[in-house]
């Protein structure tokens, strides 16, 4: 008697495919326009937290098109709500964002050494001392925020470090989005493209803390590599003529290392400073008077013991 077939042995089932941006264009894509809130609202209570987690700026921005794009039902509203509390886009603190503008500059062994989150918070508490509440908004104001700087300083700043910024807008940025009450598309994220915008003036942004703080830290990671490029200066000596610069001081700095012919003592600059009138009449001419430059030594000071 042949023998019969046993019952099959069910398989079993295959895994899904992990959520990804390319996951999310095709579904969508392939959705009626009226449908993209119901197939986002699906893709984004099928996924484990850690794959809503792993998606990039793209993905998320295109699930927040698709449920905003009509007025979002409940069911809306909770998938943007789960999107915004997994994504990784959230604001850090001034020690991880440390951490990632000393790794957007370009390599050099100064800046690793020297650069430090305790530097960064020392020009913070000095810049705070020296803070006259509301400068920041005076229409003539050219310099802004807790660390003090300015228009030029930022395009430094963003020349530098572009990429690496318009991520760091995403994690400063983002979660602001998911939580204002009613759907909107801010003109400082790129709709077609899916990025962030940098801002053009550093006016628009100082104000956000994660921001600033990585425009502070970068632009004194770039002092210390132009500063410790100069043969024969020490570590303290580098960083006491990088933090001088920060603090505007680059024309006093270079008048008094003429004077006293010096490019590398730091002591002898400081004395000629502490005891001297710096501020030139011209680009090229001798100082006028006005005063002694005491206060920006102690700053240098006060930031580099």
């Amino acid at each position: 008697m042949p023998c019969q077939p046993g019952p099959a042995i069910p398989k079993p089932p295959m895994p899904s495919a992990l959520l990804t941006t390319s996951i999310i264009k095709a579904r969508l894509a392939a959705a009626l326009p009226n449908q993209r809130d119901t197939v986002a609202c699906d893709m984004i209570f099928s996924a484990a937290n850690a794959e809503l987690t792993g998606l990039d700026l793209e993905g998320v921005l295109r699930l927040y098109v698709a449920l905003t794009a009509g007025v979002p039902s409940p069911t809306d509203m909770a998938a943007l709500g789960r999107l915004a509390e997994h994504m990784k886009f959230q604001p850090k603190p001034l020690e991880t964002t440390y951490y990632r503008a000393k790794g957007a500059l370009p390599a050099d062994p100064r800046v690793d050494s020297l650069l430090k989150v305790d530097l960064v918070k020392r020009i913070y508490k000095a810049e705070r001392k020296r803070y006259d509440f509301g400068e920041d908004y005076h229409p003539r104001a050219i310099t802004f925020g807790r660390g003090q700087l300015g228009q030029d300083a930022y395009k430094d700043v963003v020349r530098t470090c572009k990429s690496e910024l318009q991520e760091i807008l995403a994690y400063a940025r983002l979660r602001g989005l998911f939580e204002c009450p009613i759907p909107a598309r801010p003109s400082w994220v790129d709709w077609v493209l899916y990025k962030m915008v940098i801002p053009e003036q550093y006016r628009d942004i100082y104000s956000n803390h994660m921001v600033e703080d990585f425009v502070v830290t970068a632009y004194l990671g770039l002092k210390i590599k132009t500063s410790g490029a100069h043969v024969g200066r020490n570590d303290v000596q580098t960083l006491r003529f990088a933090v001088a610069v920060y603090h505007g001081m680059f024309g006093m700095v270079s008048w008094a290392q003429k004077m006293v012919q010096t490019e590398n003592d730091w002591d002898l600059v400081e004395g000629y400073l502490r005891s001297c009138c710096t501020h030139p009449a011209e680009k090229d001419g001798p100082p006028r008077p006005r005063h002694t430059h005491g206060d920006d030594c102690d700053y240098v000071h006060e930031v580099v013991p």
